[in-house]
């Protein structure tokens, strides 16, 4: 892993840790928002595996009033299930509150954070049943300024990397294995940024490679990269 790619990955898990501290929460997790509104780079803290699990089976992600792609365009900094200024019909959020509820959490927050073109990032932290936390908003927004002041110079001290080029014979899955392998992350670590097996990160590339006739990921970087042959 490069330097830069470390010192991020460490970043996330370090502001999820400060963030939930800061604000009583019992759960988080710091992800990595592109521009088409995809996740990756997950950095969760004490979120069960269960969860995201349940997320993704239940197809939450087109519904949820709190997904980056939906309060990306409203502005906000920090947003909670009761903030009416989010553009969500009053059934998808009884479907999160219920999912969130079926998991333990009584309380849900998203921080958002931005750079000159867009959303790059969210937070999500949670408070489960039983604890005496909940949301204070004012601190919220101080400790969201604090990490997207950090995260301001993180992003500039980086170097604009290539953008893979997308294939429309590869499923989204399969697409955000593409995205994290010509970053340079591991197996392993692939795995745990999507929340999946090793062994299915492996099925993963091999039908990768048959569908873009390719032998290994050495040539899945410069294919999807658009390098030459010879560069």
């Amino acid at each position: 892993m490069s330097p830069p790619e470390s010192r991020r990955r460490r970043f996330f898990s370090d502001s999820v840790s400060f963030v939930c501290s800061q604000l009583g929460a019992d759960w988080g997790c710091f992800y990595r928002i592109d521009r088409q509104g995809n996740a990756s780079d997950f950095a969760p803290l004490g979120v069960p595996y269960a969860v995201r699990e349940g997320y993704l089976a239940q197809g939450m992600r087109l519904i949820d009033p709190l997904h980056p792609v939906r309060v990306g365009p409203t502005g906000l900094r920090l947003a909670t299930l009761n903030d009416r200024r989010l553009r969500s019909s009053e059934d998808a959020r009884q479907r999160l509150h219920a999912f969130n509820r079926s998991f333990g959490m009584h309380a849900v927050a998203q921080l958002i954070f931005r750079d000159e073109q867009g959303v790059v990032g969210a937070m999500s932290v949670a408070w489960v049943r039983g604890a005496s936390g909940r949301l204070d908003v004012e601190r919220g927004l101080q400790v969201h300024s604090y990490v997207q002041s950090a995260l301001n110079l993180i992003l500039e001290s980086q170097p604009a990397a290539p953008a893979p080029v997308a294939d429309d014979r590869l499923s989204q899955r399969e697409q955000e294995i593409v995205d994290l392998a010509c970053r340079g992350l591991t197996n392993q670590q692939i795995a745990s940024a999507l929340h999946i097996g090793v062994a299915t990160v492996k099925t993963h590339l091999i039908n990768i490679f048959v569908k873009l006739g390719i032998r290994n990921r050495a040539m899945l970087v410069r294919r999807t990269l658009g390098f030459s042959a010879g560069g």
